[in-house]
């Protein structure tokens, strides 16, 4: 029996392990597509005069500041202290999600308050759906990852940030394109941008909460 034990324990370690490594590699291409998404963000802020675009790129700088946590817990070996890395890394992940939902509930309702409209813009549609698509599926892989890993808590955080980024920019591209049909409805994005901060807020107080209370 015990030995039996030693041999599912020491199957679980190699899984993890080999996990741990496809998620460095995830780690790795988050960081690479949100800096495109930094970029291309930024360009259109710069040559369109979008507060959109330029909001997604403030956005786009805390998503790579997760990314780093991510990768530096996941980086080391898994015998690496563990607990106190994981720890850490969802410490400093709650402090980015309230950090990041400050700033779009910020500018969400500064929009409203001033009746910001959104600057049409098709290539920012095409831009937007097209990173919706992309981080959406890169938060699948990760919560697919995570379900037979034994320490995917800031794995599981990652995932959020990725499905919270496609999400937000799938509304960016929707509530343009109403918009474009329809110039009276010019306020759903920033509508949209305060439901997403709420929700990023929410989940940051979850994550902080659930590491002070854990033993």
């Amino acid at each position: 029996m015990n030995d039996y034990r030693e041999f599912e324990n020491i199957l679980q370690s190699s899984q993890d392990e080999q996990i741990r490594k496809k998620v460095v590699i995830i780690e790795y291409a988050s960081i690479v597509l949100t800096i495109l998404c930094l970029l291309s963000s930024g360009f259109l802020a710069f040559f369109d005069d979008s507060m959109t675009a330029m909001a997604v790129s403030g956005d786009s700088l805390l998503d790579i500041l997760v990314h780093l946590i991510v990768l530096w817990r996941y980086y080391k070996p898994l015998n690496f202290n563990p607990k106190k890395m994981d720890k850490y890394a969802s410490i400093l992940l709650s402090i980015l999600f309230f950090i990041s939902s400050i700033c779009i509930e910020y500018e969400s309702i500064r929009n409203l308050i001033t009746h910001t409209k959104p600057i049409p813009s098709l290539i920012f549609i095409a831009i937007s759906i097209g990173q919706s698509i992309t981080f959406s599926l890169l938060s699948i892989y990760k919560f697919y990852l995570a379900q037979n890993f034994t320490q995917s808590g800031a794995l599981i955080s990652s995932g959020i940030d990725s499905l919270v980024t496609g999400i937000s920019n799938f509304s960016m591209a929707l509530s343009m394109g109403i918009f474009v049909m329809n110039r009276r409805i010019w306020y759903l994005d920033s509508s949209f941008g305060i439901g997403i901060g709420l929700v990023i807020f929410i989940y940051g107080v979850y994550l902080l909460i659930s590491v002070v209370t854990k033993d």
